[in-house]
């Protein structure tokens, strides 16, 4: 009878081990199944379209007080970001509405929560996005831009191409497609054209992108140029994000690490697919979610990303400056461009920081001091136009920044303006075609 009775209670620990490691799958899956309700109840909220719907029911959007704290802050309704949260400064945005201010506030959001996508030799770029407001799109080339709004061509007259390159402040962050200075300048050159009876019409278009500075403008402009576009003229706004470490684009390191683990991905495989083939879970989102929390990372401001680096010294970011530079005169020479380079106004650089709603931190200081030390020698340049002293010509006592860097509706016009005095466009051929059917066509979008 024992060894019955040895047997029966093996069988029955048997079956309670396998009921106990069913019920623990079963209650392992349920548990994700709940997580992924909820991470995807937390994404559409993110996303705005619960807040919408919420804003809808009890007519929040009517009620500008709610859009806006009384320091011009905006309220988290669940389409706001850090950087918005920290910076943005409705006071600024000089007399347009809450509801429309906010509603650029989403559009944007919504844009950089998708993040950037890869570009051949420019590496990144701001992907497609089609808002009411906000608007990134392709053009004849497959080439990403940001919406340039210029006038119709009702005449049907010759026209007259100008490329905008910059970073942030050309793209226009926070600020809608009617308020870029692209948009303005287009307006302002088809007006002036007009009034000095030239059949001709002006478009621009806004390469502008986020984090660009003159060594991605270079190459980026030779891209487009080897594709066929062919603009008449080309202007380069920079200073912002010229002084850079090593000249390398702003996403280097992540993209270097990427492409290691690419490139080698057939040797590793065995080592790592198992690790990586469950990132998906909701159990092991929400774990890397409350190690985040827990670390205390939040996402870096503009400030503290640049006071971080390790700068070269003026010396090497002036001359790296003026090597892009001479590049991108010799190839506009080649393809028979005029070029422009403007020396932009910087936050960072002078203007009066007693007008953000929030006191600056010491990195910012930081980061002042080292940009001074550039500027001051930057503005030695005969061929570059200088435009540094904007904000004072403006008005010390005018806000002119929306957040940390950015400009305002009303400072992407007054600069415009200026830089509008500096083109002459009888120089300007119109009968040159603006775009070269013959030479290559390829796709520079990845989505």
């Amino acid at each position: 009878m024992k060894p019955a009775t040895s047997k029966a209670r093996s069988f029955l620990w048997y079956q309670t081990s396998a009921v106990l490691i069913l019920n623990t799958i079963i209650c392992f899956v349920l548990f994700n199944a709940l997580l992924a309700m909820a991470f995807w109840g937390i994404d559409s909220y993110a996303s705005g379209r619960m807040a919408k719907k919420i804003k809808t029911m009890i007519g929040l959007h009517q009620e500008t007080a709610r859009l806006f704290n009384p320091d011009g802050s905006p309220v988290d309704n669940g389409s706001r970001n850090f950087y918005q949260l920290a910076w943005v400064d409705f006071h600024a945005y000089g007399g347009l509405s809450p509801s429309y201010v906010a509603a650029v506030l989403d559009e944007s959001y919504r844009l950089a929560e998708r993040g950037m996508v890869y570009q051949p030799w420019v590496e990144f770029a701001e992907p497609e996005f089609h808002g009411s407001l906000v608007t990134v799109q392709n053009d004849e080339r497959n080439f990403l831009n940001r919406r340039t709004i210029n006038p119709p061509n009702l005449e049907h007259w010759p026209i007259v191409k100008i490329f905008a390159l910059g970073g942030s402040t050309t793209f226009g962050y926070n600020v809608s497609d009617e308020h870029t200075w692209p948009t303005y300048l287009s307006t302002i050159l088809n007006e002036q054209a007009r009034a000095k009876s030239l059949k001709l019409h002006i478009e621009v278009v806004n390469y502008g992108r986020g984090y660009y500075y003159p060594s991605q403008e270079t190459s980026l402009l030779l891209d487009l140029l080897k594709a066929g576009h062919r603009p008449q003229g080309v202007i380069f706004l920079d200073g912002v994000n010229s002084p850079v470490k090593d000249d390398v684009p702003e996403f280097y390191p992540r993209l270097k690490e990427q492409f290691q683990n690419i490139q080698f991905a057939k040797d590793t495989q065995r080592g790592t697919s198992f690790i990586e083939s469950i990132q998906w879970l909701p159990a092991i989102r929400l774990a890397n979610a409350v190690g985040s929390l827990l670390s205390g990372r939040q996402p870096l401001t503009v400030a503290q990303r640049h006071s971080a680096v390790d700068f070269n010294g003026v010396r090497y970011q002036v001359n790296t400056f003026r090597q892009n530079k001479a590049i991108s005169k010799e190839i506009c020479r080649i393809y028979a461009v005029t070029p422009m380079f403007v020396l932009q106004p910087s936050a960072v650089y002078n203007y009066n920081i007693a007008l953000y709603r929030r006191s600056v931190p010491p990195e910012f200081l930081t980061w002042r001091a080292r940009a001074k030390d550039f500027y001051d020698a930057m503005r030695e340049d005969e061929d570059l136009i200088d435009l540094a002293d904007l904000f004072e010509n403006w008005g010390n006592d005018k806000k002119a920044i929306i957040d940390e860097l950015h400009y305002s509706p009303q400072f992407h016009q007054f600069l415009a303006q200026q830089i509008a005095k500096r083109i002459d466009l009888t120089k300007l051929d119109p009968s040159r075609a603006p775009l070269d059917l013959s030479a290559a066509t390829g796709s520079r979008t990845e989505n």
